[in-house]
Order: structure tokens, then sequence, then C-alpha cells
């Protein structure tokens, strides 16, 4: 397959060594698996295609990671069933909605985390966390380290 082999390459053309560039491998690496999974998918179910409102839900996660979301509000406002909302989120995205917004945010609090000297409680709610044990908590759980940890550890480049 084409693309999984540009993604190969796009992935072993990276040959820094730094925290940075190790979380680019890991996307690399994600993008990689998504995209056979998605191929295996194809094959067995003859269809690449992806339900529109998915997609936009996953847009949202991408733009607005910032604002509140509820599964409740979610399967109510694309008129899905809840369990078929997280059942066929996590079949082309490999993470259950909650998740993979959870990651999304995770990943923006890191770069505020490196980039800028805001507050760890203040970082929490630019990224939609609100309760600072919370966001502490879910980044140690997600990161293996503590933010205040991260940004004194991780190096900036």
């Amino acid at each position: 397959d084409a693309d999984a082999l540009s993604i190969w390459e796009h992935f072993l053309k990276i040959k820094e060594d730094d925290e940075t560039h190790s979380l680019i491998r890991s996307r690399e690496l994600l993008t990689l698996y998504t995209h056979l999974y998605l191929s295996g998918s194809v094959r067995q179910t003859g269809s690449y295609h992806i339900p529109p409102y998915l997609k936009e839900i996953k847009k949202s996660f991408d733009t607005a990671y910032q604002e509140q979301y509820s599964l409740d509000d979610l399967a109510a406002r694309y008129h899905v069933n809840k369990f078929t909302l997280i059942r066929q989120f996590s079949r082309y995205y490999l993470d259950t909605p909650l998740q993979y917004l959870n990651k999304v945010r995770i990943d923006k609090a890191k770069e505020l985390l490196l980039y800028t000297h805001e507050k760890i409680g203040a970082i929490g709610q630019t990224v939609g966390i609100d309760n600072t044990n919370h966001f502490i908590r879910l980044f140690k759980e997600k990161t293996g380290v503590s933010p205040s940890v991260y940004r004194r550890e991780t190096p900036v480049l």
C-alpha cells in the first residue's frame, strides 16, 4: 500500500532523539497503525466511509478541545445512541471519544507547559479541564510524570 509506505518512510526520516521528535515518531506510528487498521476494515467491510458525524466530532475535539463535552449531549446532537457513538468512534479512531479528547488536551497542555509560564491550574483550564487536581492526575496518568516535572525536565527546542 503506497500510503502506508509513505508514512513509514516519513517515520524513518526522523533522526533526532529528543522529547519533541519522540512525540512526532509516536504520532507517525499511530498514523501508520490507524491507516493499516482502516485498510483492514475496508477489506472486511468493503467501506472506508467514516460517518460524517464522527468526522465532525473529531474535528470539534481537535479544534475546540477546551469546550466541555458529554457523551449524552453528543449522542443527542447527532441523533445516535450513546453506546453506538462510542463503538463507532472507537472503531475508526481507536479510542473512545473521551479518551481521544483527553489525548488532544494533554498534547496541547504539553505545549503550553513548555512554551509558556502559565500556572499549571491555568493551563488545565485553557485545555478544558477546570479542576486542577483532575488535570494533574490525568496528565500524570497519560505521561507518567506530573505537569511540573514535565515542565522542569523536558528540554525545549
